[in-house]
């Protein structure tokens, strides 16, 4: 829409003003590719600024999501070896009579151990992928500000060249 009501406004300008304005219709048509040019880099950026802030919205929510879960696991394992502690205490205290008993659960301990273990290296895997995925965040979060300075750019030369053609109009009604 706004596309359109440039075009209607330049258009409207050059209309009112053609006698004023000694230019070729090559000026005319440059103009409007100008315009053309610079409604559709504005639209791109625009676009693409949406779909990098719904993707960074995307990556920290799944980057809270694992480190809840993190936390979660962290938790279980800490109550797990806490429990396992206990366990092994009073074993110990309990099956001084028979070796057989013990080497059982010697087995079981090390089966225990070896699943907390499993669980440990899961750990430490999710936090290397919620560091990846801050990374990409922090990543996500640069580039649009990048793409937020060359929209500024940009806004601020079509200022510029609209303030240019104000002057020169001005320049040519005193002429």
């Amino acid at each position: 829409m706004c596309y359109i009501s440039g075009l209607t406004v330049i258009t409207l300008f050059i209309v009112l003003h053609i006698d004023d304005l000694p230019l070729e219709l090559k000026n005319y048509v440059t103009i409007y590719l100008l315009f053309t040019l610079l409604t559709i880099l504005l639209l791109f950026q625009t676009k693409l600024s949406r779909n990098l802030d719904q993707s960074l919205l995307r990556a920290i929510t799944d980057s809270q999501e694992l480190i809840d879960r993190n936390s979660f696991l962290q938790h279980t394992i800490s109550e797990s070896a806490v429990s396992l502690s206990h366990m092994i205490d009073d074993t110990k205290s309990k099956s001084t009579s028979s070796s057989y008993a013990l080497q059982e659960m010697n087995h079981t301990i090390h089966s225990m151990a070896l699943g907390l273990q499993l669980q440990s290296d899961q750990v430490i895997d999710l936090h290397q992928h919620v560091k990846e995925v801050t990374h990409s965040a922090l990543q996500m979060v640069s580039d649009i500000s990048s793409i937020e300075e060359h929209a500024k750019t940009v806004s601020n030369t079509s200022d510029h060249g609209a303030n240019d053609m104000l002057q020169l109009q001005t320049d040519l009604k005193k002429s």
